[in-house]
């Protein structure tokens, strides 16, 4: 389970939807890139909350950003690769309706630096009574609890 080779994703245990933490998908991307810096504490902390049973959330929009990433840096398979993944390996959530409404109403705040996915992503961690875990240090202004690796 701790082992990562290549491209190749930690065998992470699915998990019902409850209580959780919501990646995000600067989270998924490297967690996904084993040469990305984040990777060693980004890999480490996904474990432990794996280890420890708590559901990985994953948002659709996230994943969609993640691979569009992995599209620009390693090409279309590799973004396919990691659609295909992700699939088995986390909660995989569609944002709802009502998500985008208030993900819109939270980016028509005009908070610094705060991007759509990021908003949908903390959106969907309020609703899901999640905690979020992701590298943009702006999820404490949504008011949802943030995962501190």
């Amino acid at each position: 389970m701790r082992e990562m080779i290549g491209e190749s994703w930690p065998q992470i245990r699915r998990s019902r939807l409850g209580a959780g933490v919501v990646l995000d998908g600067g989270v998924v991307l490297a967690l996904r890139l084993v040469d990305d810096p984040n990777h060693p504490r980004v890999l480490a902390a996904v474990l432990s909350l794996a280890e420890s049973r708590v559901p990985l959330v994953v948002s659709y929009l996230s994943l969609a950003e993640a691979a569009r990433r992995i599209h620009s840096l390693q090409g279309p398979r590799a973004a396919i690769a990691l659609l295909r993944a992700a699939e088995g390996v986390f909660n995989l959530v569609v944002p709802t309706e009502e998500d985008l409404e208030a993900a819109d109403g939270v980016l028509a705040q005009g908070v610094p630096d705060l991007g759509f996915e990021e908003a949908v992503a903390g959106v969907i961690a309020r609703r899901l009574g999640c905690s979020i875990y992701g590298l943009s240090p702006v999820y404490h202004l949504l008011h949802v609890p943030v995962f501190i690796d």
